[in-house]
């Protein structure tokens, strides 16, 4: 090696010391100027809340401002588009629910203005929400089990609230792993479905933990399980649906942060880096406990991973569930 140096002239030598320092210069470098983190929510959701925290925790970290502009629409496909078009730089960042931008979104629209795969590259994860199974306080299931030969003896006179196509999937992912023939009562929002069901026109409803957590604390409606693999450390005390007997569920939206593809690798593990940072402070913790969400820190390798198991497993769900794309 110090032979074939000898026989370059030394600005071509100068050259290549110059190219081998360039990645470690860019991350250096980075970040110059202002980070936008951009959103597919309205002002003041869940989403929304995680997401401005999540940003001053980041402006700290980084020593540059960070910012959240809210592109809701479309079910978050206006703003998943905004940022795939985006320059690969790091400075324009997507946070979403994947579950939902990535995973249903390919199964609920015909064509999308984005690849679910190949437009992003995913940079961290930041929690999970369970989704739980409510009955009305007048209902007289205690239990899982209790709810299910309820709803036997009632057949298609026994109901469910649905007003999104995740409540559709997973209530009908219960009915027939239990042999049910609960009739499924569509909303147009989740709005429209919690009145009727803490009225007891409903007899149950499958709902994200966010959602339902208020009503749950303040005693309108039961929860009976969640739908994840284990055990919620946000709520421990609600069995899992499989240890309720009901087989085959692991199911929970989740919450990440993802970069326009091509985006260079050594920007995407620094931003990684600083989420995890970020979200091991006391005050991220409380604000994800306030909406029920758990931890879930990740890399961007273990999120792409993450991110094609999901995909494949709530796509099945949807087409079994008959949800037809738009």
């Amino acid at each position: 090696m110090r032979n074939f140096i000898r026989g370059i002239p030394a600005r071509f030598v100068a050259f290549l010391f110059c190219l081998a320092s360039l990645p470690a210069l860019g991350q250096q470098a980075y970040p110059e100027k202002l980070i936008s983190i951009v959103l597919g929510y309205n002002a003041g959701t869940g989403a929304d809340i995680i997401a401005r925290n999540l940003a001053t925790k980041l402006a700290a970290i980084a020593g540059k401002p960070v910012i959240v502009e809210n592109k809701p629409g479309a079910l978050t496909n206006i703003g998943a588009e905004y940022v795939a078009k985006s320059k690969p730089d790091g400075y324009t960042l997507f946070f979403t629910a994947g579950n939902s931008t990535f995973a249903a979104n390919a199964q609920l629209f015909k064509t999308l203005p984005f690849d679910p795969v190949k437009s992003f590259i995913p940079v961290n994860s930041i929690g999970r929400v369970p989704f739980v199974l409510v009955v009305p306080v007048s209902s007289p299931a205690q239990t899982v089990g209790e709810l299910t030969k309820l709803l036997k003896d009632k057949k298609e006179k026994g109901s469910y609230g649905s007003a999104t196509p995740f409540n559709t999937a997973i209530s009908e992912l219960y009915k027939s792993t239990a042999g049910l023939q609960t009739t499924q009562i569509s909303y147009k929002g989740i709005n429209q479905a919690i009145p009727e069901l803490l009225s007891g026109a409903l007899d149950f409803m499958i709902s994200d933990a966010g959602t339902a957590s208020p009503h749950m604390k303040a005693n309108r409606v039961r929860a009976l399980a969640v739908t994840t693999g284990q055990r919620s450390p946000s709520m421990p005390e609600l069995p899992t649906m499989v240890e309720s007997g009901v087989a085959g569920f692991d199911l929970s939206a989740w919450l990440a942060v993802y970069a326009p593809a091509q985006t260079p690798r050594p920007i995407v593990d620094k931003l990684a880096d600083w989420i995890n940072q970020a979200m091991a402070t006391d005050e991220m913790k409380q604000v994800l406990a306030n909406f029920r969400y758990d931890a879930m820190p990740n890399t961007p390798d273990k999120l792409a991973v993450f991110h094609a198991a999901e995909m494949e497993r709530w796509g099945a769900l949807m087409r079994a569930a008959k949800v037809e794309p738009q």
